[in-house]
């Protein structure tokens, strides 16, 4: 059934009874839940704000140059080149040197097969060769110098002119020839282990 409210006293200010009354059965009334409200861009932290991307500072890098031609060539050439040499023979100067003749014995190494017709050194024809370093005497006093053939081991059968043994001295000299349109380019490295020839052995 249903159930009634219960009567309570009700006395004035100075205690006494004024009457009953009916006591109200409170209401406990859940609170409203708030839905979450949606998050302004302004509220958000600053290390969660979506940023634009930085500017890089880093410089570009600067672009790639061609290789200068080298000095000019020596005032002289003598088909003997030792030490350190990059220079530049115009094709007046290679026919005046007779193509760029020397003189060391040497081992051909693998070139490069480009055009003696192309714009640039490292397009043309590139030849290379080592130095065959030289036979020598045996005697500390003998002074030959011996430029050695296409068989050094029949070389080192026969006698020095002095009477004494021969041996193979080795070198680690090389050389380079790029012949392009407008001349060669001439590059050696290294000095030689041994001074020029002073004889022919056949």
């Amino acid at each position: 059934r249903r159930r009634r409210n219960r009567l309570v006293p009700y006395y004035n200010s100075e205690g006494q009874l004024q009457g009953w009354v009916r006591e109200e059965k409170s209401q406990n009334t859940r609170p409203a839940t708030s839905l979450p409200q949606p998050i302004r861009h302004s509220q958000l932290p600053i290390s969660t704000r979506p940023t634009a991307p930085l500017e890089s500072n880093v410089a570009p890098a600067p672009a790639k140059l061609t290789t200068p031609i080298p000095s000019a060539a020596p005032p002289s050439w003598d088909g003997f080149p030792d030490g350190r040499i990059k220079c530049h023979f115009t094709p007046q100067q290679i026919e005046d040197t007779s193509q760029l003749v020397v003189y060391w014995a040497a081992d051909k190494l693998p070139g490069k097969r480009g055009s003696p017709t192309a714009a640039t050194p490292d397009k043309g024809n590139i030849s290379r060769f080592n130095c065959a370093g030289v036979v020598e005497c045996d005697s500390k006093v003998c002074l030959s110098q011996i430029a050695p053939g296409e068989n050094i081991l029949r070389q080192l059968q026969s006698e020095c002119t002095c009477g004494s043994k021969l041996f193979h001295r080795s070198c680690r000299f090389q050389w380079s020839i790029a012949r392009y349109i407008d001349g060669a380019v001439f590059e050696s490295n290294h000095t030689h282990t041994h001074s020029r020839y002073t004889h022919l052995l056949v």
